[in-house]
């Protein structure tokens, strides 16, 4: 996780990282707080989720279904009041799960709320 966190914020630059005494929180542009979120998906959805990473196009993660612990992931990192998100493709090596995209960040906030919901129906 740690290692995510800095590679999220070395890659925006509008992240800052705010370390207490027992957490680490992450806030964009220094007032909207993120919230992280990790989906997992199976092999089957590899495609589909290189075309969101491609595309953008928010709607794409509603054709994939979750698994329990699957060779995809995707980490979310989204801001309470949906003016920001982070995402990251992520595909399991054995042992690992290695990157397979840049961040993606969107800063529209119907797709944040749109890219909330899918997360509700993902959990």
């Amino acid at each position: 996780m740690k290692e995510i966190i800095q590679d999220l914020t070395n890659n925006i630059s509008d992240i800052i990282v705010r370390k207490g005494l027992f957490s680490i929180r992450l806030f964009y542009k220094g007032t909207a707080e993120l919230k992280q979120y990790t989906i997992y998906f199976g092999a089957g959805d590899a495609s589909a989720l290189r075309d969101f990473f491609n595309t953008g196009r928010i709607k794409d993660l509603e054709k994939m279904s979750t698994v329990s612990d699957g060779p995809n992931k995707i980490e979310i990192f989204i801001a309470r009041d949906d003016s920001f998100a982070a995402i990251k493709l992520f595909q399991f090596v054995p042992y690992t799960y290695e990157p397979r995209s840049d961040w993606f960040k969107i800063t529209a906030p119907l797709d944040c709320r749109v890219l909330r919901y899918l997360i509700g129906q993902h959990n």
